[in-house]
């Protein structure tokens, strides 16, 4: 019985002291619980930091891929600027070629200049001289027609005066010969044809005094021969020959002559291309 009340003494005597105890774990656990929570609010700051490092991270892993590929670019273009300095070193020799060519297209120019006065040249002595080829062959322009004598002129100069001899000189000498007048271009015509097409059987000379001679060869046939005068007006051509005794039925013989027209398609001191009602398409070369 004492002993039970020394038991329930000493419980009671304990019991202000469990108390204090209760009150400081309960205060250290609020103190754990209040640093849990900053701990907890430190450790949310730190997801959301590392989340956003993450996304950083991530943005700049694309940045990353851009700048290979830009690199691979630039390395592209920097391929094509040694293209392009290879280009411009050709297009500088290109440039120096055509400076060339254009110093030779210059030269070219002034000696065409002087072939074609010295071929012109050449034409005109080749027609003025017909039996001497110098290997031309430039158009000839039509001989220009002589002027005819207006009625004025022909007024101006009296039969009388034409006729009249020239006065002798005093001291008893021959007079002096009258001037002749300047002999005018020979027409690029005068000289020997040989005709191409369609055979070459004729030969045809036209003469300085309005003559003209052709001769025939056909093959196996006796060789004939043709004289007569021809007349030049523009582009159109006349042959007359000269009369020939021909033999009629009733056994008398006439005069005839035989009148052949022809126009000129093309002439140049080495060719001639004439073409006639009856004799059809001519082509005449100079032997």
């Amino acid at each position: 019985m004492h002993r039970s009340l020394l038991l329930a003494l000493a419980l009671i005597a304990t019991l202000p002291l469990s108390g204090c105890v209760f009150w400081q774990i309960r205060d250290g656990v609020r103190d754990t619980n209040g640093r849990l929570d900053t701990v907890d609010q430190s450790l949310g700051n730190t997801n959301s930091r590392l989340d956003q490092v993450n996304s950083e991270l991530k943005a700049l892993q694309g940045d990353l891929k851009r700048l290979d590929t830009t690199n691979a670019e630039l390395l592209n273009v920097q391929g094509d600027l040694g293209r392009l300095d290879t280009t411009n070193a050709s297009l500088t020799n290109v440039q120096a070629r055509l400076e060339t060519l254009q110093s030779i297209n210059q030269s070219l120019g002034k000696m065409d200049v002087h072939l074609s006065s010295l071929r012109k040249t050449i034409g005109r002595i080749d027609g003025m001289i017909p039996f001497l080829d110098l290997g031309t062959d430039e158009p000839v322009a039509d001989p220009a027609p002589a002027a005819e004598p207006s009625a004025d002129a022909a007024v101006a100069v009296a039969p009388t005066d034409a006729a009249a001899p020239a006065p002798a000189p005093a001291d008893g000498s021959a007079p002096a010969p009258a001037a002749s007048k300047p002999a005018g271009p020979k027409d690029a015509l005068l000289g020997p044809w040989i005709r191409q097409f369609p055979d070459r059987t004729v030969a045809l000379v036209f003469q300085d005094a309005g003559r003209y001679l052709m001769q025939t060869s056909p093959p196996g046939q006796p060789r004939t021969s043709e004289s007569g005068t021809w007349k030049r007006e523009g582009k159109a051509i006349t042959l007359t020959s000269d009369p020939v005794q021909v033999k009629l039925p009733d056994g008398k013989t006439e005069p005839r002559t035989t009148t052949r027209k022809l126009d000129i398609l093309t002439q140049t001191t080495k060719s001639l291309t004439l073409n006639g009602p009856e004799d059809g398409l001519l082509v005449f070369t100079k032997p």
